[in-house]
């Protein structure tokens, strides 16, 4: 009698989100099908394992996953690697597995989410979905890398492998946010244009400052009130502006427009108005 050696093979694979047991999880994609992964977030993934040679000694695997990274050597998924274990929700480490994935004459695996399994019951010609929890480590991959995942027999390769799933990692950059208080010691502008802050949290602004030229009847309206950025720093400013006015000569425009600002900034005063000067 011709002895037969097993033929053991990763035949199909298919991703799941991590919510529900075994036979109720939500699928992420279709059977054979890769598909892009979230950091940070536990998924699942299942594949189909068979013997396929009719072996002459029941084929007995021991099913750990491992990884490759872009293309690298496989290695096994450990608490250290780009991609790891996660604990299952809505099911247990260790639960057996039904025929999810499959057609064949089916041997039950399991579930597993720390890289411990037992040996397989014994397969000939016969197939197997062993499922897996894991999770992709932000700190060890950029956007856009590749990771492939492959049972392995206690860390020996398979006879071969049909399909293997290769999943594209998904890191978007996280949003700014916050509540705190900012600071903004001093702000100067000079010219034209405008600041704005804004935010959620307080704001303090140490100082702002404006410096440009204006006319005595500018200087005279902020005077009299018509802007609400009259200070006593403005109204020194406006004497000294206009007592340059009155050392000019006493003809022309010039001097016209020093009579009125006078008049304005007597007004202001509460003086006589008759006493200003003549345009």
């Amino acid at each position: 009698m011709t002895h037969v050696a097993a033929n053991v093979v990763q035949q199909s694979f298919r991703g799941r989100v991590n919510s529900g047991n075994e036979a109720t999880a939500t699928w992420i994609a279709a059977t054979n099908t890769n598909w892009s992964q979230d950091v940070d977030t536990s998924f699942r993934v299942r594949v189909m394992v068979a013997e396929t040679a009719g072996a002459s000694n029941a084929a007995t695997p021991s099913l750990v996953i491992e990884y490759s990274l872009n293309g690298g050597a496989y290695a096994l998924v450990t608490g250290a690697t780009p991609i790891q274990f996660a604990a299952f929700i809505g099911a247990t480490d260790g639960d057996a597995t039904t025929q999810q994935i499959g057609a064949g004459s089916f041997v039950a695996g399991e579930l597993d989410s720390n890289g411990t399994v037992a040996a397989n019951a014994g397969l000939v010609n016969q197939e197997t979905e062993m499922e897996y929890c894991l999770f992709i480590d932000s700190a060890q991959v950029s956007d856009g890398d590749t990771i492939a995942l492959r049972a392995y027999d206690a860390g020996s390769a398979l006879n071969g492998y049909t399909n293997t799933p290769v999943i594209t990692v998904v890191e978007t950059a996280p949003p700014i946010t916050g509540t705190g208080a900012g600071t903004i010691g001093a702000v100067t502008g000079a010219g034209t244009g405008t600041r704005e802050v804004t935010g959620s949290g307080a704001v303090t602004i140490g100082a702002i400052i404006g410096e440009g030229t204006g006319t005595a009847d500018t200087i005279a309206k902020a005077l009299q009130g018509e802007s609400s950025s009259t200070t006593i720093a403005a109204s020194r400013q406006a004497t000294a502006a206009i007592g340059l006015t009155q050392n000019a000569s006493q003809t022309g425009e010039l001097t016209r427009t020093s009579g009125e600002a006078v008049t304005t900034l007597n007004a202001s005063r509460g003086l006589d108005n008759t006493r200003t000067g003549t345009g």
